[in-house]
C-alpha cells in the first residue's frame, strides 16, 4: 500500500488475471483501476506530482539461461496512458523510486554490476563522469518532467551495495536509506559515503518517514519501528 503524492487516496497494486494497479480515497469509496496489467504484484513508486508511475516488469526467460527471467522499469504516463521502457537491458531492474524533486529516477539493478542505480529523467549538460547528483529542497510543489529519448542510456551506479528495499529520500536533505543486509543505509543523494547506521541485522522492510519526516517507519524482528 502505499499514500498518492496528494495524500488524498490510498494505492495498491493487484495481482492475476484482472490485476494492475488501483486507487481507493482515503475518505473510502470504491477502486479506481490506473493501470491494468495482469501478472504478479509490481515494485511501484509515484513521481512527486503523481502524473507517473514507474514499477518493475519481469521478463520471463529473458536471462542467459532459459529459466533465467530478468526485467526493466516501466514508466506509465497516468495523463494519456503511455507505458515507456527506461531500462530496455536483459538485466535486474528493480525498486524504483522517484527522488523528491522530480529529477532522477533510482532503483537497483546489475547492468554494470550490482548495485544502486540513478537516472536522471532529463539528459545531463555533461558527461555522466563529470557530474555529481546535487539535491535542492523543493520549495513549491514538483513538476516531473521527462525526457524519454534515449533515457535508457543515461543510467549509472552511484553505489555499489545493492539495495534490498525501496530507496527512500529525504525530502529535507536528499539523503538515501535503504536495506542490505538486513540492516539500514544511509548515503549523500549522489550516493558518497554510503555506510550501515544500524547493527544486528533484522529489518524486513521500511515503508517511509513519519509525519514529521524526521524518522523512517520499518519493521525490524516482526515488530514496527521508528529509526532517526
Amino acid at each position: 500500500l502505499q499514500l498518492t503524492p496528494d495524500q488524498t487516496k490510498v494505492s495498491y497494486w493487484m495481482a492475476g488475471q484482472n490485476g494492475g494497479l488501483f486507487t481507493v480515497p482515503v475518505a473510502g469509496g470504491e477502486p479506481t483501476r490506473v493501470l491494468s496489467l495482469q501478472g504478479d504484484l509490481k515494485d511501484y513508486w509515484w513521481s512527486p506530482d503523481g502524473r507517473y508511475v514507474a514499477y518493475s516488469e519481469t521478463l520471463l526467460r529473458s536471462g542467459y539461461y532459459y529459466w533465467d527471467s530478468t526485467s526493466n522499469i516501466i514508466i506509465f504516463d497516468t495523463t494519456n496512458g503511455k507505458s515507456h521502457d527506461v531500462t530496455q537491458l536483459s538485466a535486474e531492474h528493480i525498486l524504483p523510486s522517484f527522488s523528491p524533486d522530480g529529477k532522477y529516477l533510482f532503483l537497483r539493478s546489475n547492468r554494470s554490476g550490482p548495485g544502486l542505480y540513478a537516472i536522471p529523467l532529463n539528459p545531463e549538460d555533461a558527461p555522466a563522469a563529470e557530474l555529481q547528483l546535487k539535491y535542492e529542497k523543493p520549495t513549491g510543489p514538483v513538476k516531473t518532467e521527462i525526457s524519454f529519448d534515449d533515457i535508457e542510456t543515461r543510467a549509472r551506479r552511484i553505489i555499489s551495495t545493492p539495495p534490498q528495499s525501496p530507496i527512500l529520500v529525504d525530502p529535507n536533505t536528499g539523503e538515501l536509506y535503504f536495506l542490505s543486509g538486513g540492516d539500514l543505509w544511509k548515503a549523500a543523494y549522489n550516493g558518497d559515503e554510503a555506510k550501515a547506521v544500524t547493527q544486528g541485522a533484522g529489518f524486513s522492510s521500511i515503508s517511509g518517514f513519519n509525519t514529521e519526516k524526521t524518522e523512517i517507519v520499518a519493521i525490524r524482528n516482526g515488530m514496527p519501528v521508528t529509526v532517526e
